[in-house]
């Protein structure tokens, strides 16, 4: 009789070799043989160890402690779509816990796609449509080409300023916050940990936010834009002009309304934060209150230990946000309207 051997042969990837210092199991892969031929019988598993994985180690196989997160194939793809959406729609609500997205901190693929998300959620609809039909920058129209040369002025200058201001971010890292700062509000550390400089850039940068008709926040870039060339266009005693085309009076008067009562709010809310939270510094307040009106939802850490208050402010400031200076601005416009029948003499007035 034909004696039958059967064998089953082993591999295994640990976290370390002391089991009594609490080293796993992270990989197990089976073979079977029969007469020491594979029969193609194999079996193979990721475990999570549930303890961290150190550097050393990952360089021997490159299993990494996000890589080896518990996560079954169903629970995977719902945290791949829910993720997805909420970059996206700018939302930046994550499933992973308090820590948001800081086990992937230095994962490229994973900081690059969550960016593109929320690159495109910011750039609004209309430029998505008008990018899609036209397909040649010099045939886009007016306001996608503002929209865009403004993304990317941000996006460029974002992740400088932030690079040199913050020791220890990559320029991947920098490039990442440089995006979701304005819009989204993932974040992969501590904010209360950076400095000064690197909080008042992304404030700054959450108050300018997305594009009109987006699902950012923020004053909006074209607003910013049509500010700033109004101005340099006043200096040279000329019309506003870009790209062969000329900004309308009211197009600017709207800008520049905008632009003051998003910064009025920003300020009034930093102010009342200030006095009903004097223990907080200046800095993380503006952060707060910046985050509150932009939508964002960037924290330094401040906002759990707030009083009644002082999240009521916030409150209302987020609400104001999110309605927006625009729909604001138009209801006080459609006002005055009703009572500008009469005209009034003009007079001169110093300024400046």
């Amino acid at each position: 009789m034909k004696t039958v051997l059967r064998e089953i042969v082993f591999d295994t990837e640990t976290t370390g070799l002391s089991p009594e210092n609490g080293d796993r199991l992270v990989e197990i892969g089976a073979v079977e043989l029969i007469n020491h031929i594979p029969t193609g019988r194999t079996y193979h598993q990721y475990i999570n160890p549930e303890r961290s994985v150190p550097e050393e180690v990952v360089a021997v196989h490159g299993l990494t402690e996000e890589f080896l997160k518990d996560y079954p194939v169903g629970k995977s793809v719902w945290l791949s779509v829910f993720h997805s959406i909420s970059a996206f729609n700018n939302a930046g609500f994550d499933l992973l816990g308090g820590s948001s997205l800081s086990d992937y901190r230095n994962n490229v693929p994973m900081l690059l796609l969550t960016s593109g998300l929320t690159i495109c959620g910011g750039l609004g609809f209309v430029v998505m449509l008008n990018i899609a039909q036209k397909r040649r920058f010099r045939r886009f129209s007016l306001h996608t080409k503002v929209v865009l040369t403004m993304t990317v002025f941000l996006l460029l200058a974002g992740t400088l300023l932030l690079h040199v201001t913050q020791d220890g971010l990559t320029w991947m890292q920098s490039f990442f916050y440089s995006a979701v700062t304005r819009t989204s509000g993932f974040s992969i550390y501590n904010l209360g940990d950076f400095s000064n400089a690197s909080l008042l850039c992304m404030a700054l940068l959450m108050f300018v936010g997305a594009a009109p008709g987006s699902t950012g926040g923020g004053i909006k870039v074209t607003t910013l834009f049509v500010c700033i060339w109004s101005a340099i266009a006043y200096t040279r005693n000329q019309h506003p002009t870009v790209f062969r085309r000329r900004f309308s009076q009211e197009v600017r008067d709207k800008a520049l309304m905008i632009f003051l009562m998003g910064l009025s709010v920003v300020l009034v809310s930093t102010f009342l934060l200030c006095m009903l939270e004097p223990d907080a510094s200046f800095i993380q307040v503006l952060m707060e209150t910046t985050s509150a009106f932009a939508t964002v939802g960037l924290s330094c850490g401040l906002t759990a230990g707030l009083s009644a208050a002082s999240k009521l402010v916030l409150v209302l400031t987020m609400y104001i946000g999110r309605l927006g200076p625009l729909t604001v601005a138009t209801l006080w416009m459609v006002q005055g309207r009703k009572n500008s029948e009469i005209l009034r003499p003009e007079e001169t007035i110093s300024v400046g």
